[in-house]
């Protein structure tokens, strides 16, 4: 059993199922996840895995396993209303990304 983290809408299809594919396999999905930080809770109470971004990891008490051929990356993207541009707080979320991601 797979478990899957899919924000924009509940999904059992993603595209590490392509990567899959071409290995002819197929996952069987049994939770979609709205974000990567909760996936941890369900790896802790079921026997499912995940394929998650190493950085969501970080210091959590998972087993991480190396792969040989990796699949493809994907971007991840910060969003906002332009109303926000001058909020302090936004400011400062916007400087955290860009301090984890560079």
């Amino acid at each position: 059993p797979s478990i899957i983290a899919s924000p924009s809408r509940p999904n059992f299809k993603g595209s590490i199922d392509d990567w899959f594919k071409q290995f002819g396999l197929k996952r069987n999905v049994v939770v979609s996840a709205p974000c990567f930080s909760i996936v941890p809770m369900y790896l802790d109470t079921t026997d499912s895995i995940a394929f998650l971004p190493s950085r969501a990891i970080k210091g959590l008490n998972l087993i991480e396993i190396p792969l040989d051929e990796s699949p493809d990356s994907f971007d991840v993207i910060a969003a906002w209303h332009p109303r926000y541009n001058e909020d302090a707080l936004q400011k400062w979320v916007v400087s955290m990304l860009s301090v984890e991601t560079n």
